[in-house]
């Protein structure tokens, strides 16, 4: 009988268990942003514009021509996101 209730207990936790990451990911994709594909494919197409070369004057024409003005955006995001969580 105690091998019995052992096994009932497992299934019970394992369909806890279940249920809890579907509960989880169901929220996850409900709270998830799209993201703008206009402005990711813009900045792909930045990226792509940029020299092969290796001399100094093209890599210092390639970082001045980079906008680094929205880079902490994404880290603040995941800040505000984390503090959300708490």
């Amino acid at each position: 009988m105690e091998a019995f209730s052992k096994k009932n207990f497992i299934l019970t936790l394992s369909a806890i268990l279940v249920v809890g990451l579907a509960i989880m990911a169901i929220s996850l994709t409900q709270n998830k942003k799209k993201s703008d594909t206009e402005a990711f494919k813009s900045e792909i197409n930045e990226i792509k514009n940029q020299s092969d070369s290796t001399e100094v004057n093209d890599i210092e024409k390639d970082i001045n021509n980079t906008d680094f003005s929205d880079i902490d955006n994404d880290l603040q995001n995941i800040e505000t996101e984390l503090n959300n969580l708490e």
